[in-house]
């Protein structure tokens, strides 16, 4: 269960509810997972903390925006708990899960799919949306596509995803039409490349953000399936990080995180008023926080069909069907990870 930016188990709720309720900074408090025992006990636990709970059965599916719950408050005044329970039924795919994380043919296999994947979505986001995409670029990504699936080492892996982002982000301010230019405004949407820790532009604020949601989401994924988040193939194991939900991650950098940056933008959700300047590094207030959650959450909400099976999807239940068919390759029932691209 996480509250904050905290992670504990239920087991620990008892210990904490008997601690003195620190002050609330925040009103609203989302609480959704499987565990309903525990998701009762935090739910009476939050309105003893005068903080208010929206509960939520299910992570939000198709025709349920989770932002229209949340209308009311401003994104300063929600915080979000993911209720998770004790993750102990499905040891089968765990003890698999560990033990092919340590087998090196198995985690190049996978990962070469994940970056030839994202690769792919990377070229066809260009190709959508680009004004006019350049020829040298989007040749050079189906390359840089076609050498990751022949790719030898992870490391060789990392520097091919390396060069194909370095094509893909010189060519991203060609997708970026905001409603609106204001010339005299402090901030402006030009983008000359991705910069992080911290972002330095608006753009590269929104698509930090973004890959964060991305990620938060993919590690609930992964613990409703039984993964271990924390244990991935391309990206290695390091304290704190969600390696497995990373991995997964990979091909829907395009297709969600970025384009919710770009819906963002460009339908006017976020505009340049938005952002606010702390030292070197961007961050937006909490109106354009609150307009970039619409964006983002619209996009999880859009539907797709899935090629594998044939059916129309949203986006945020595409990400439990895709970690759901990677557990499917670890239990041996299918044969390769079949990673979703777009056309």
């Amino acid at each position: 269960m996480r509250y904050g930016n905290c992670w504990t188990c239920p087991a620990k709720l008892v210990a904490a509810r008997t601690e003195a309720a620190p002050q609330p900074s925040r009103r609203v408090f989302v609480v959704y997972g499987h565990d309903a025992n525990a998701r009762t006990q935090l739910e009476a636990m939050l309105r003893r903390w005068r903080l208010e709970p929206v509960i939520l059965d299910q992570l939000p599916s198709e025709g349920q925006t989770l932002i229209e719950k949340l209308e009311k408050f401003s994104s300063d005044e929600v915080g979000f708990a993911v209720v998770l329970g004790l993750n102990e039924r499905n040891v089968s795919l765990r003890r698999n899960q560990f033990r092919l994380a340590d087998q090196e043919y198995f985690a190049l296999a996978l990962a070469r799919r994940l970056v030839a994947g994202k690769v792919r979505n990377q070229r066809t986001l260009l190709q959508r949306n680009h004004i006019e995409p350049d020829r040298n670029t989007l040749a050079g990504l189906k390359e840089m596509a076609e050498h990751a699936e022949r790719a030898s080492r992870l490391d060789e892996l990392l520097g091919i995803g390396g060069n194909a982002a370095r094509l893909y982000f010189g060519a991203f301010a060609g997708m970026i039409k905001p409603d609106e230019v204001s010339n005299a405004a402090e901030f402006s949407f030009d983008f000359d490349g991705r910069n992080r820790r911290p972002p330095r532009d608006p753009i590269n604020a929104m698509l930090s953000l973004a890959y964060s949601l991305l990620a938060k989401d993919l590690t609930v994924a992964c613990y409703a399936v039984g993964f271990d988040p924390y244990i991935g193939y391309y990206h290695q194991p390091r304290f704190g990080r969600p390696a497995l939900a990373l991995d997964l991650m990979e091909p829907f950098r395009p297709l969600i995180a970025d384009s919710g940056v770009l819906t963002a933008v460009n339908t006017g959700m976020v505009t340049h008023k938005d952002f606010v300047r702390a030292g070197n590094s961007v961050a937006l207030t909490a109106g354009g926080r609150k307009g970039f959650l619409r964006a983002y959450e619209l996009r999880m909400d859009t539907l797709v069909t899935h090629p594998l099976f044939d059916y129309r999807v949203s986006y945020r239940r595409l990400l439990e069907i895709q970690a759901r068919l990677l557990a499917r390759v670890l239990d041996g029932e299918v044969g390769e990870y079949p990673v979703f691209t777009t056309r």
